[in-house]
């Protein structure tokens, strides 16, 4: 079963630098594709990740269960990528936007769950660790943002933000291999989301196209990650 768990990890990562390789070149419905059987391997990685924890109680469940709504947010910000309406673009944003946020409330109830729902006070800033610049990107026109996505981006960044706060606090008060590797899979995911908010509205003079390798690769590395940290205690 473990070796079935290192498949499924290496077949995450290689359908994700594929979206990445097929998003650079616009092949946009081939993208989907490969981004949706990534996704689906990290769901498969998950499930039996978290068959095998030697962790006890319910944190593992609830990580994993937030692998689900991710799912979902993989298929609506895969099909924002299509040519849509200024209607159906804001549909597809929302909703893969409120699909991670339900995700990042799992992850951080499952961090918390892990550590005896206590936190760190030291590791109090990464609270702010996206607020800060994307108000500071907003306020300076770095960022060109339509009024009626600033709630949403700045609430997710919140909840983004606890979740880093609650893994770094985990391993903080319970250094193991497990809170580790869950503690860079939360950085990942806030690397990847800092460049996938640059990719949607930086007003860069660059190829944002290039930075769907970035985006991709952080992203189900942080999820491979997540996976693996439940097969440590």
């Amino acid at each position: 079963m473990i070796y079935l768990i290192y498949i499924f990890g290496a077949l995450t990562m290689l359908f994700g630098i594929l979206t990445a390789v097929l998003y650079h070149k616009e092949r946009y419905r081939l993208a989907k594709d490969a981004k949706m059987t990534a996704a689906a391997f990290f769901l498969a990685l998950g499930a039996a990740s978290c068959a095998l924890s030697p962790v006890n109680g319910a944190a593992p469940a609830v990580i994993y269960a937030g692998f689900i709504p991710s799912f979902a947010g993989d298929y609506f910000l895969a099909k924002k990528e299509y040519p849509l309406s200024a209607e159906d673009d804001f549909g597809a944003f929302s909703l893969g936007v409120a699909s991670f946020a339900i995700a990042q409330i799992l992850y951080f109830v499952g961090f918390m769950y892990a550590a005896g729902w206590r936190l760190s006070p030291l590791f109090i800033p990464l609270a702010a660790y996206s607020i800060i610049p994307t108000v500071g990107g907003i306020a300076s026109k770095f960022l060109s943002v339509e009024k009626k996505r600033i709630p949403i981006m700045i609430s997710y960044g919140i909840l983004l933000s606890l979740t880093l706060f609650a893994s770094a606090s985990r391993y903080h008060l319970y250094p193991s291999t497990g809170s580790l590797l869950a503690l860079i899979g939360s950085i990942c995911f806030c690397l990847s989301d800092t460049v996938l908010g640059s990719y949607y509205f930086a007003n860069i003079n660059i190829d944002k196209k290039l930075l769907n390798y970035p985006i991709m690769a952080l992203y189900f590395a942080a999820q491979i990650l997540y996976a693996f940290s439940l097969l440590y205690a």
